[in-house]
């Protein structure tokens, strides 16, 4: 099978000798398998597309296991490193590395800035090679995304219904603090809204005990994810005995997915394009 390059999805193969044409955009995530998820990610560069006209964009993941598994099906998607070097080949002399991880994590700080940091020394720098934070990093961040998260939920949602968040987070330690503070956040305007992430803190128990509290007996299940993959379908809405869906089902509750990535909404990719002008000033 002819492996399928999606490298870039810049127009020309090689860039010019005009000075815009030097700069580009290079969007990095975790990466998804699933095909119908990666719309996240397509919405993100549409919209990202459509404010910087004429600005190339490519598009890196951070994840070996992901992009292996895409490489057996005949697509190869680079990791951040790979997508640098085609970029230099290219042409390209100032790059905006955009992140779309949510928060600064593990996978953020050892696979997208510890990288790029690679390139701003020897034979294959950049000129100028920027990195664009991660939708929540700040305060200001936080109160941000809190307004777009409380403006996607479901409409026919009545006041005494619950929602249950799933974000990520890691098994460290190291962002445990950002997503208390986020469920902190989300609860000052909304007491029926919850957050329990699948590693780390807070976790699933304690945002069970707090279902149970409230009073409520319908839960939305929604991801506080890019894409709406293999977490979001199987740990978080599946019908296996060990997903949320399925013990919030043990516990009375009556359960409605809403499986659709934060990439998939208007207001979160415009948070993206907002963190990346703030790299592409002059």
């Amino acid at each position: 099978m002819k492996l399928q390059w999606i490298l870039t999805t810049a127009t020309a193969a090689t860039l010019t000798l005009g000075a815009a044409e030097k700069q580009a955009i290079l969007l990095t995530a975790f990466g998804t398998t699933h095909e119908e998820a990666a719309r996240s990610y397509d919405n993100i560069e549409k919209t990202i597309r459509a404010r910087n006209q004429g600005i190339p964009v490519y598009r890196a993941y951070t994840s070996n296991k992901v992009r292996a598994i895409l490489k057996k099906r005949g697509t190869i998607v680079p990791s951040v490193p790979e997508a640098l070097v085609q970029m230099r080949k290219d042409g390209v002399t100032e790059a905006a590395v955009q992140s779309l991880h949510v928060v600064p994590g593990l996978e953020y700080n050892k696979k997208v800035v510890g990288p790029v940091a690679e390139f701003q020394k020897g034979k294959d720098a950049f000129h100028k090679i920027t990195v664009g934070k991660p939708m929540i990093e700040d305060a200001a961040h936080l109160d941000r995304f809190r307004t777009a998260m409380l403006s996607i939920l479901p409409a026919e949602r009545r006041k005494t219904d619950a929602v249950l968040l799933m974000g990520h987070n890691n098994d460290k330690g190291t962002t445990d603090a950002l997503y208390t503070a986020i469920s902190k956040a989300l609860q000052v305007r909304d007491s029926n809204v919850f957050l329990a992430t699948v590693e780390g803190n807070p976790d699933f128990e304690t945002a069970l005990a707090g279902l149970k509290k409230s009073g409520a007996k319908k839960v939305y299940l929604m991801p506080m994810l890019i894409v709406a993959g293999d977490h979001a379908k199987n740990d978080l809405a599946g019908d296996e005995d060990d997903s949320w869906k399925s013990i919030l089902e043990k516990n009375g509750f009556t359960c409605v997915p809403v499986l659709k990535g934060l990439g998939e909404y208007r207001e979160f990719a415009d948070i993206y394009a907002e963190r990346l002008a703030e790299i592409l000033k002059p």
